[in-house]
């Protein structure tokens, strides 16, 4: 449950809960919802000012913004306890190599799955008005949701991530086809390689899934303000019916 309103912005007031999930909620009427997840060592007060605040262009004030924030707990490929949503062992070059926590993965998206269930009921039951991204392993946990989720979904936004390491492309439905899917990755990524994000993203293109797949020269595991002017377009499209995408 969300706690008492701590903080107000000029389209939305914010709340937390006991896990620091941060939950923007528009001034307005409520049309529409954005799920979002960062990476590891990152939290979701971090990425407030991207979807709050007028400056970084991703604002969409009908939105009703839920930021999900990892707990602490301990990464093999760090060797150390960092904020991170499941457990990595290794990357590696390809797509197949990725070892990672499954069970923790699918512990995330049943939780994204759950917050969908109810923000769908408070959409008139449709879910096209719900959008879910992330970045890193939040990126992971997006593309998990949409393969999971056997509906229309509003969005997905991948940025610096991967597909899941099972990912199988033969139960994907043609409702799930239709849903608009924005990936990125920088081309010198040394946490998660671009070569690790773009196979899965082919094999969704194989699928004949709505995936459009962006690389940026000499970019590392970041977000840029480039980046962010991408998103900042991608979401407005998709709400709005840009026939590019629908």
């Amino acid at each position: 449950m969300e706690d008492k309103e701590f903080a107000d912005y000029k389209y939305h007031s914010m709340k937390r809960n006991k896990y620091d999930d941060r939950f923007l909620t528009p001034h307005m009427i409520h049309n529409y919802t954005i799920i979002w997840m960062d990476g590891i060592n990152r939290t979701a007060e971090g990425h407030v000012p991207l979807f709050a605040e007028d400056k970084y262009g991703m604002v969409t004030p009908e939105a009703r913004v839920i930021l999900l924030n990892p707990q602490e707990k301990f990464v093999s490929f760090y060797n150390a306890r960092v904020r991170n949503w499941y457990n990595i062992k290794y990357i590696g070059n390809s797509h197949h190599d990725a070892v990672i926590n499954e069970e923790q993965l699918e512990e995330h998206t049943t939780r994204v799955k759950g917050i969908i269930d109810r923000e769908v009921k408070l959409l008139n039951g449709n879910y096209s008005k719900i959008m879910v991204g992330g970045f890193g392993e939040g990126a992971c946990i997006a593309y998990n949701t949409f393969l999971k989720t056997k509906k229309k979904l509003g969005g997905i936004i991948a940025l610096s991530g991967h597909c899941p390491p099972s990912l199988k492309i033969s139960g994907i439905t043609d409702e799930q086809k239709k849903v608009p899917i924005f990936s990125f990755h920088g081309d010198e990524d040394e946490v998660i390689p671009e070569t690790v994000h773009r196979y899965g993203a082919n094999l969704l293109k194989i699928a004949k899934c709505n995936i459009k797949y962006k690389t940026a020269p000499r970019l590392d595991h970041k977000l840029t303000l480039d980046i962010i002017e991408e998103v900042g377009k991608f979401i407005p499209e998709v709400q709005f019916g840009d026939p590019d995408w629908v």
